[in-house]
Parts: C-alpha cells; structure tokens; sequence
C-alpha cells in the first residue's frame, strides 16, 4: 500500500499520488495492454455520488473511446478497481479515468492515436 513508509515504490506512488496528482483538476492513466491482453480501446472511472465529478468523468472517459466506458462502483472487479491510482485520486476530488488502447506489449499506430 502506497505510504511514507516501505518499499521505494510504495514511497514513490505516494509522492506522485499526493503532491503531483492530488493538485491536479483532471488525471489520465494510461495504459497499452499487457503481454495476453489484447483489448478494445476503453476508458473507466469511478462513480463517485458527486454529480458534477461523474459527469465530468464520464465526459473525460468519452473524449477517449466514445463506444465503451468501464463505469467502476465500490467492490466492482472492474477497473479502475480498488486500490487504483485512478480510484485514489477520485477520492481526492480529481476527475480521473482509466484509459486503456492496445494489447500483447506491441506499438500499433492506431491503438496510440487514440492517446493523443
């Protein structure tokens, strides 16, 4: 778990948690799929309850992939699940969304454009 203590990861995520993301107004995680995973371009977010943070999450997430929004509720296995920087940040009041293009560890053209 992410802290002021332990390993230097766990001192690192909380740094980059706390005093870079926490003080920002929006936050994208960005990912490209893992080797085994070959998927459709996606964004997810947290529903937070608070109206104007999930619209403004849900706007974010569409900019992204307008055809599939992953929307994550508390103990939902999807992502961005607990324990997420995605899910952290949320909690700290910043609009953040999970956006995820590509698949299987290969740079394809198309799967970066939709980062840009």
């Amino acid at each position: 778990m992410p802290g002021k203590s332990g390993s230097i990861s766990d001192i690192f995520a909380d740094v980059l948690l706390n005093e870079v993301i926490a003080k920002a107004e929006y936050h994208v995680d960005m990912h490209a799929g893992d080797l085994g995973e070959i998927l459709y371009a996606f964004g997810g977010y947290p529903i937070t309850g608070d109206a104007d943070r999930d619209r403004r999450g849900e706007a974010l997430a569409r900019l992204y992939t307008p055809r599939l929004i992953a929307l994550y509720r508390e103990a939902s296995k999807l992502p961005p699940a607990a324990g997420s920087i995605v899910l952290e940040a949320t909690r700290r009041g910043v609009v953040s969304i999970l956006a995820e293009s590509g698949g299987n560890g290969t740079l394809e053209e198309a799967d970066v454009e939709v980062h840009l």
